[in-house]
């Protein structure tokens, strides 16, 4: 196997698996986690989707608000930023700002067209 194809294989495999995290019972945990995602641009995730990373194998009421509201903070400081930008550099937009920023989307569309 040339090295080229040994790369390649290995890069496949790294982008194929996205590692979660296994989250403690700590709240401020679930709230770091759930700013991070919002960060990323993710979407909000379900009590029943946490659960599958949780230590306990459960998600609390608690641990939930606190996913939550890191997952606002996140999201503020995300749509903040300037969708054409975010389109330029390629990053993909999942829709998180639809409700807060109704222009964001048409934005990162309207200039993700024009590259």
């Amino acid at each position: 196997m040339s090295w080229k194809a040994l790369g390649l294989s290995l890069l496949l495999v790294g982008c194929s698996s996205q590692i979660e995290p296994m989250l403690s019972d700590d709240p401020t945990v679930w709230q770091s986690y759930g700013q991070e995602r919002a960060m990323g641009g993710y979407i909000v995730q379900s009590e029943k989707k946490l659960a599958a990373f949780s230590l306990s194998g459960e998600v609390s009421a608690e641990q939930y608000q606190a996913y939550l509201s890191g997952y606002e903070v996140g999201k503020a400081a995300y749509c903040e930023q300037d969708a054409r930008m975010l389109a330029r550099t390629g990053k993909p937009y999942r829709g998180i700002c639809d409700d807060i920023k109704p222009f964001f989307r048409e934005d990162y569309w309207n200039y993700q067209q024009n590259l």
